[in-house]
């Protein structure tokens, strides 16, 4: 059961969390349970809901008035992911920002090992591993994409970082999610403060940590730190066939992020 009483923590956090959240009631509050039950405290979330119209807001109220840590930016108009990221991240207090998605959760003692992680480097990116869990999709599609993102990588420095993810002649060899690291306060808010203000579709990860990856200085990569569950197939990913007006829309996203970038 929920705590009645509202939790006020009056510190810095180190870490701030970025949620957005478009109709993901059914999945916020465990979402936020799982920021709540971290061993360690010194977080806040910051819930961006964004012209939600399910009761997306409502839940991430409830949750602002049991714990002082947890903040809510209610959005009328729905502007899309990369803005409703965009809003939470420069409003972060935090040493370090998480981006996490309304649906996924975090492992209950990832922020304690992301906490030792960066008291002992100097990187601006910390890259984490990620567990999925299956949501009706094929566990051989699973395994693939979860050995792919979890590959090891070395120490990587200013343009490989970019560079290791997106260009061809390096064989892609380390993903583009941006929900699968950590970034120092000041090279995120830096970067999406140098974003485009449009709002994108689907693959605007991708022009988001294009933009990161550019500017970064330093990336760590400790994918034995597993910070996420990862819910593959809930939401516009998985094998699934996609109708012609659908694919048309997802190839329309995916054109938009390449003119962004």
């Amino acid at each position: 059961a929920q705590q009645r009483i509202r939790l006020e923590v009056p510190i810095v956090p180190l870490f701030s969390i970025v949620i957005p959240a478009y109709k993901n009631a059914e999945f916020l509050r465990g979402c936020l349970d799982s920021i709540r039950s971290q061993s360690f405290g010194g977080w806040e979330a910051i819930v961006v809901v964004d012209g939600s119209p399910d009761d997306s807001a409502d839940i991430a109220l409830s949750y602002v008035e049991l714990d002082g840590r947890i903040k809510l930016i209610n959005k009328p108009v729905n502007e899309g992911t990369h803005l409703a990221r965009r809003s939470g991240v420069l409003a972060s207090a935090g040493d370090y920002v998480y981006l996490l998605d309304a649906d996924d959760q975090l492992p209950p003692d990832c922020l304690s090992q992301l906490a030792d992680v960066a008291a002992n480097t100097d990187a601006d990116m910390i890259h984490y591993g990620i567990r999925t869990i299956g949501v009706d999709i094929a566990d051989a599609e699973r395994i693939g994409f979860e050995n792919f993102i979890n590959k090891p990588m070395g120490l990587l420095l200013d343009s490989d970082i970019r560079d290791i993810a997106f260009d061809a002649k390096r064989g892609y060899l380390q993903d583009w999610r941006v929900t699968q690291r950590v970034y120092s306060a000041h090279l995120i808010k830096q970067a999406f403060e140098a974003m485009t203000t449009d709002r994108l579709g689907r693959a605007q990860d991708g022009y988001e940590y294009f933009v990161i990856s550019s500017i970064a200085r330093k990336q760590v990569t400790v994918n034995d730190v597993i910070a996420l569950d990862y819910f593959y197939g809930r939401g516009e990913n998985g094998d699934r066939l996609l109708e012609p007006g659908d694919f048309l829309r997802s190839a329309r996203d995916f054109q938009a992020t390449i003119d962004a970038i």
